[in-house]
C-alpha cells in the first residue's frame, strides 16, 4: 500500500475516532460506540473501497535518502490535498515508462520536461508543473574543454542520460546505479558523469572536481488514457501543487549570490550619463497619489484601454529604455530584463514590457526602499513556465547624499547562464 494512502487513512482514523483502527465493542455497545461505527461506515469505508491511483516512481539512487525523495513527498501531499488515494511502486526508469504507456500506471515521476523525452520516451503523456528541482554538475577527474571529445557515463533511462543524448554527447557507458558510475569514473572508463547536488559530498570526499551545469525542473507525467477520463486533473493537480512545494526550493550558495550581485554591479557601472541623469531628476515631477498610481497601473496592463499605447510608448520608446535593451541584448543571454523605478516604485525606463507599471508593493522594491543601508537585494530564484528558465532579480538602490531613495535598478538574470562553470 502506498505511503500516501496509509497517511490518508491514518488521518481519517485518528481525526474522527481517536481509538484503535479495529473497532471492538462490548456485547452491549453504548450509544457512543454505535455512532462511531455509523460514522466510520458512512465516511471512511467508501475511501477504503475506492480505487487507488497507481503511480510509478523511477528509481535512480540507491539507497534513497529523504532529501532525495522530496519529489515523492510533494506528489503525495498534492494528491492528499485532492482527496486521492495513491499506490506508488518504485521501478527502474525504463520499466516505469514502458508500464505507464501500457496502462498499468496512471502516471510516473520524476521526469524532466525535454523535447527529446516528450517526443520519444513519454509519448503523448502530459507533464505537471514542477514537483522538484535538481542542480546538476559535471563530475570529472580531467580538464573540461571540448565536450564532444569526452566519454560520458549515465544511469540507463535517467533524466541525465536523456539530456546527454539530446545534447549529442558521447554516452559510452550505461549503468544501473550512481555507485557504479563513480567506480567507472575513478577507473577511468569514463571521463565525465553528470551528478546532482546529492552526489557532491561523495565527489568532494573522493577529490573529484565539480562544475555547475544547470538547474532542472522535474515533473510528474500522466497518461492520456487517465486524463481522458479525468480531463480537469492536471489543472487541479497544479493548483494544489502550490500548497505542497517547499519555499526557497532553488537555493543559492553564498558564492552564487555574490556572482549575481557582481553581474548587477557591472550593469550599474555601465549606465550612461543620460540614465544617471534620469535617476537624479526622477523625483522632480512630484509624487503621485495612490489613486493616480493605481489608475496608471490598470491602464498599463489593459491593452484595450485607449490610453494604453501612449503610456507604453512613454516608457519603452525612450533613449534610456533603448539603452537598457542594448545592455540586455549584449549580455549573451545572461540578462533577461532591466528596468528602473523611481522612489515610489513607478517605472521610469524598461528594456521590455513588464507585468506591472507600479512595482512598489513587491519585495524587489520594498526591501531596498525600507533599508537605507542595504547595498542590493537578491530575490528568490523562480522558474518561468513559459521560457523554462530559472530567473532571479537583483535590486540596486540609488540614493542622494541624504540617503533618500531616488530610484531602484532591477536586473533580471538567467541564473543557469550566469552560474554555469563549464562549456555546453
Amino acid at each position: 500500500m502506498g505511503r500516501s494512502r496509509l497517511c490518508f487513512l491514518s488521518s481519517c482514523h485518528n481525526h474522527y475516532f481517536g481509538i484503535p483502527f479495529s473497532l471492538t465493542f462490548s456485547r452491549r455497545p453504548d450509544l457512543h460506540q454505535v455512532l462511531i461505527a455509523v460514522f466510520f461506515s458512512i465516511y471512511c469505508l467508501p475511501l477504503i473501497a475506492s480505487e487507488d491511483m497507481r503511480l510509478c516512481r523511477g528509481e535512480m539512487y540507491q539507497p534513497l535518502t529523504m532529501d532525495q525523495r522530496l519529489d515523492s513527498q510533494v506528489v503525495n501531499c498534492t494528491l492528499q490535498q485532492m482527496g486521492i488515494l495513491t499506490d506508488t511502486t518504485e521501478k527502474p526508469w525504463l520499466r516505469c515508462i514502458h508500464e505507464s504507456r501500457t496502462g498499468r500506471f496512471a502516471g510516473i515521476y520524476p521526469l524532466a520536461q525535454m523535447d527529446f523525452m516528450i517526443g520519444g520516451l513519454t509519448g503523448d503523456m502530459q507533464a505537471s508543473a514542477p514537483i522538484a528541482i535538481e542542480k546538476w554538475y559535471w563530475l570529472t577527474q580531467t580538464e573540461l574543454s571540448d565536450l564532444s571529445t569526452l566519454r560520458f557515463g549515465a544511469i540507463r533511462g535517467s533524466n541525465q542520460h536523456v539530456w546527454l543524448l539530446s545534447q549529442g554527447l558521447n554516452v559510452t557507458v550505461e549503468s544501473n546505479s550512481v555507485e557504479q558510475l563513480f567506480q567507472m569514473l575513478e577507473g577511468e572508463r569514463v571521463d565525465v558523469i553528470l551528478g546532482t547536488g546529492a552526489d557532491l559530498p561523495y565527489a568532494i570526499k573522493r577529490g573529484i572536481s565539480h562544475y555547475f551545469v544547470r538547474y532542472l525542473p522535474l515533473h510528474a507525467y500522466f497518461s492520456q488514457d487517465f486524463l481522458t477520463k479525468k480531463p480537469d486533473f492536471i489543472d487541479r493537480f497544479n493548483g494544489h501543487l502550490l500548497e505542497c512545494q517547499p519555499s526557497g526550493w532553488v537555493s543559492l550558495s553564498d558564492s552564487d549570490r555574490q556572482l549575481l550581485a557582481d553581474i548587477a554591479r557591472q550593469v550599474e557601472r555601465s549606465l550612461s550619463a543620460d540614465v544617471l541623469e534620469l535617476i537624479r531628476h526622477s523625483g522632480r515631477s512630484g509624487h503621485l497619489n495612490a489613486q493616480d498610481i493605481l489608475l496608471l497601473d490598470r491602464i498599463w496592463s489593459d491593452s484595450d484601454h485607449p490610453e494604453h499605447p501612449l503610456l507604453i510608448s512613454e516608457i519603452l520608446n525612450t533613449p534610456e529604455s533603448s539603452e537598457l535593451r542594448h545592455i540586455v541584448d549584449s549580455s549573451q543571454d545572461i540578462l533577461v530584463e532591466l528596468f528602473l523605478m523611481n522612489a515610489q516604485g513607478i517605472l521610469l525606463a524598461s528594456s521590455h514590457m513588464t507585468s506591472d507599471y507600479w512595482q512598489g508593493d513587491e519585495p524587489k522594491y520594498l526591501t531596498v526602499a525600507e533599508n537605507s543601508g542595504m547595498a542590493y537585494f537578491i530575490d528568490d530564484v523562480g522558474y518561468d513556465q513559459s521560457s523554462h528558465h530559472f530567473l532571479s532579480q537583483v535590486s540596486i538602490p540609488f540614493r542622494n547624499e541624504r540617503s533618500e531613495l531616488l530610484a531602484v535598478l532591477v536586473v533580471g538574470i538567467d541564473v543557469e547562464k550566469a552560474l554555469s562553470e563549464a562549456p555546453l
